[in-house]
């Protein structure tokens, strides 16, 4: 399968790690280990964690977006992954550290998209367990 240069691999590549592989079918409560495995395994090249200078920050959550932003943009990540913080942030009265954001290539409709892992931990440690985090 051949997938673009911007994506390090497709979520159905993660699929196939964490399946097992062959026709093997990831149960349903470990569904969401597929998109961490994808957006984890591509942050985990470059590390990057991108931290706004807290003015510039606070400009650009405070810019409403009035038009589509152009996908060619996103081709332009400076890694397959990247961390943003959020500080100040919550989502649904959860505070928000940041994310891990990342572009996907759909091997099956073969379109684009972006994938976010949300930062929601109640310990930073665990930050993606489903009872704590």
């Amino acid at each position: 399968m051949d997938w673009p240069d911007w994506c390090y691999v497709p979520v159905s590549g993660a699929y196939a790690v964490v399946s097992g592989g062959g026709a093997q079918r990831v149960p349903f409560e470990r569904a969401g280990h597929v998109g961490l495995v994808a957006g984890l395994g591509a942050w985990r090249i470059t590390q990057g964690i991108y931290r706004f200078d807290p003015a510039l920050y606070e400009a650009l959550v405070a810019t409403p977006i009035t038009d589509e932003i152009p996908v060619d943009a996103l081709h332009r990540l400076p890694g397959w992954c990247v961390y943003i913080e959020t500080p100040g942030r919550t989502l649904s009265g959860v505070r928000l550290h940041g994310f891990f954001g990342f572009l996907e290539f759909d091997a099956r409709t073969r379109r684009d998209e972006l994938r976010l892992l949300l930062d929601l931990a109640a310990d930073p440690r665990e930050p993606f367990d489903p009872v704590r985090g």
